[in-house]
C-alpha cells in the first residue's frame, strides 16, 4: 500500500513503485482536489505510462467536466460524500 498526503508525494511514491519492476497495485483510490497535483493529474500521468493499475477517483466537486475528464483518462470517479455501498461496489468492479 502507498500513502500520500498530497499529488506531489503521490506522484513521487507511484513513479518509484514504477521503477521497481516487482511492485504492483491491485487500484488507485485518489481525491481529486489535493496540494501539488490533483488526482486527475495522478490519473493522466498514470495513463501516459500505460499503468495497467484502475484508478478510482473521488471528489466533493463533481461537475459534469470532472466526471468527464476522469473518463477520458480511464478513472472511475465518485462523489463525495460518499454512499459506502456504492464505494464497495465501485471497488468490487474494478477489482473483477
Amino acid at each position: 500500500m502507498i500513502e500520500a498526503r498530497d499529488g506531489t508525494t503521490a506522484l513521487t511514491r507511484l513513479g518509484d513503485a514504477l521503477c521497481e519492476q516487482d511492485q504492483s497495485y491491485d487500484l488507485l483510490i485518489s481525491d481529486v482536489q489535493m496540494p501539488g497535483h490533483t488526482g486527475l493529474d495522478i490519473a493522466s500521468e498514470l495513463k501516459r505510462g500505460a499503468w495497467p493499475t484502475p484508478i478510482l477517483l473521488i471528489t466533493a466537486f463533481g461537475s459534469a467536466e470532472v466526471h468527464a475528464e476522469a473518463a477520458r483518462l480511464g478513472a472511475t470517479m465518485l462523489d463525495k460524500p460518499l454512499d459506502l455501498d456504492a464505494l464497495t461496489d465501485a471497488v468490487q468492479h474494478l477489482l473483477s
